[in-house]
């Protein structure tokens, strides 16, 4: 563990090293047993800075991915938030999450949890919103989970945004994916779903059979046929040297989820609608559900990156 205040190392007995920044919150290296880097990430903050569409290893908040038109109505008033992208808001504004400094509130030699408080009106989200990131390593897993806490009904939809080369170097389009999906969500011309479902077959994301990624734009909504019963699975392929930063066909495995041991691969999930946090009385806590894109035939009750999900702060 480095006491250094800009950046952490965690580590266990099995082999597991994680190197996390304050700036983004951002997962920098993953280290594996066999002593690979499988991150793709910077050696500077000033090379994340210079790169800030790149979002490799960031906390993405307050709302990952897009919000259509960027406005959202909320108790009857719309709140108008930036447009980033395409003429929607991408990953919580030109400023988000990603791109604030996080302060360390506790750590140990396998755990690391850094906070920030997001006031009332940032990126144009209504209320100030207090959020927490938990890192640990445990023998040979990873956990990332969120917690935030509201004083105003609001959004969010929080993740992390660590891209992956399994291999530690070489061309991640070498990479073998299967998916127990038969069917995903269309987007329109600005990454937005129309709201339908299609069929896989003949589309970039047909990975049904086991094939490697290639050269598809992928950049979708894959709708899991859970009754298989039957893991998705990616395979790494190529090069065993160390290495793990930025290359140019590296945008794979984006969107990690919270608290499970899963690979969200190629997938970046867009929705429509929101998620609102409502005050009950008492503080909100919000988990992430663990989902991969979407439960069953049908898509997450509005939100991506991993579903919100509202339960009472003990």
């Amino acid at each position: 563990m480095s006491p250094s205040r800009d950046h952490w190392r965690l580590a266990t007995h099995d082999g597991i090293e994680l190197v996390v920044l304050g700036y983004g919150a951002t997962i920098r290296e993953v280290i594996v047993p066999d002593g690979e880097n499988v991150a793709l990430g910077f050696d500077t903050v000033a090379e994340y800075k210079a790169h800030p569409d790149d979002y490799l290893g960031a906390t993405i908040g307050r709302y990952a991915n897009r919000i259509a038109g960027g406005r959202f109505a909320l108790d009857g008033r719309t709140h108008e938030l930036p447009r980033n992208d395409r003429g929607n808001c991408l990953h919580g504004g030109s400023r988000g999450f990603d791109k604030r400094m996080w302060s360390c509130v506790r750590v140990d030699e396998s755990s690391l949890t850094l906070g920030y408080a997001s006031p009332d009106r940032e990126m144009g989200f209504p209320g100030t919103l207090a959020v927490e990131v938990t890192y640990a390593v445990r023998a040979s897993d990873l956990h990332v989970s969120f917690r935030a806490t509201t004083d105003a009904p609001t959004v969010v939809n929080l993740t992390n945004h660590t891209c992956w080369n399994l291999a530690g170097a070489g061309d991640v389009r070498e990479h073998v994916l299967r998916l127990d999906a038969s069917t995903f969500t269309p987007l329109d011309d600005t990454g937005i779903p129309t709201g339908e479902t299609a069929t896989v077959a003949a589309s970039p994301v047909d990975f049904r059979d086991p094939r490697p990624l290639g050269d598809s734009d992928l950049d979708h909504n894959v709708v899991l046929d859970r009754e298989t019963g039957r893991p998705s699975r990616i395979r790494r392929a190529g090069g065993r040297s160390r290495c793990g930063r930025r290359s140019p066909a590296s945008r794979c495995g984006r969107e990690g989820h919270c608290t499970r041991r899963m690979t969200r691969v190629a997938a970046s999930p867009s929705r429509r609608s929101t998620h609102p946090i409502r005050r009950t009385g008492r503080a909100s806590r919000v988990s992430c559900c663990g989902r991969v894109t979407c439960s069953s035939r049908r898509p997450c009750s509005g939100s991506s990156g991993g579903c919100a999900r509202l339960s009472p702060w003990p």
